[in-house]
């Protein structure tokens, strides 16, 4: 069996949908930000720059306050994060910032059948 990883859709912190923004910077703090990306770009996400912290980072004030300040800089893109990451990084401030969370699915194949 092999679990395939993608992003089913993209949320507000809350769990709202909507429609998902056209531009976005990354932030994650996983294994393998590259397949993030990836599967942020499946959407039809463009993605402009992508902050790139190793695998169960714990993110600081300091972290967080100079992301804040990158992305005040480019107010056309939203900050798109996974769920992991999001739990770290909800109790600093990201007001005026278009926050998204990756709500990704496992979808499992194996021998040829979906289940």
């Amino acid at each position: 069996v092999h679990g395939l990883r993608r992003v089913t859709r993209l949320v507000a912190p809350g769990g709202t949908g909507g429609p998902g923004p056209a531009r976005a910077w990354l932030v994650s703090g996983i294994a393998r930000p590259d397949a993030f990306a990836k599967s942020v770009q499946a959407v039809g996400v463009e993605v402009l720059a992508h902050a790139v912290f190793r695998d169960h980072h714990v993110y600081t004030p300091d972290d967080a306050r100079a992301l804040a300040a990158r992305f005040r800089q480019a107010p056309e893109a939203a900050m798109i994060t996974t769920e992991k990451d999001w739990v770290k990084l909800q109790r600093f401030d990201w007001g005026g910032i278009d926050v998204r969370i990756a709500r990704l699915d496992v979808e499992w194949v194996g021998d040829g059948v979906r289940v």
